[in-house]
């Protein structure tokens, strides 16, 4: 199981009719991808790209925040804002929990990833209003880092904290 005791929701949920896709499918804060729907795409991105030969980079981004510190809903509105912006349609983020936010580029290698993930990491810390001003990354690379979901969260999850102990 893909963000197993992370996802803040674990399938995709009820809706009616009148539910547009736009609610169903991105949260209403952020204005990035619910958790459910990321997940279910970031299997079925590392299947296709198993099968065509491809490669994909999975991102993460954290605050370094003080003790007791939190993020408002303000802050996270802009945060989604900012990581929306900055990556091609192809690609896809998601608030995974409140202060961790991730990123699927699809078809990117380590270059490019490097490149977005640092990129972003300046951004996050400048263009965000009210926000942490400093800001970690981890990031895996398809095929090279994991060959499924759950390893390249790991790997990631495992940067961002490596990223934590050089700041320190």
């Amino acid at each position: 199981m893909f963000f197993r005791g992370r996802s803040k929701e674990r399938s995709e949920p009820e809706h009616g009719a009148s539910d547009s896709p736009d609610t169903v499918l991105f949260d209403g804060t952020t204005g990035l991808y619910k958790t459910w729907y990321f997940e279910r795409r970031v299997h079925e991105e590392v299947q296709r790209c198993t099968r065509y030969g491809r490669g994909l980079a999975f991102i993460l981004w954290e605050p370094r925040l003080l003790p007791g510190e939190v993020m408002d809903d303000d802050v996270v509105a802009r945060v989604g804002a900012v990581i929306k912006g900055a990556l091609r349609q192809t690609d896809m983020a998601a608030q995974l929990e409140r202060t961790c936010f991730a990123a699927l580029l699809i078809e990117s290698e380590y270059n490019t990833a490097r490149t977005v993930a640092f990129r972003m990491k300046g951004s996050l810390g400048s263009r965000v209003r009210g926000g942490p001003a400093s800001w970690r990354t981890g990031m895996a690379i398809f095929p090279d880092d994991g060959v499924d979901a759950d390893a390249l969260l790991q790997v990631a999850t495992r940067r961002v904290a490596e990223d934590a102990s050089v700041a320190a």
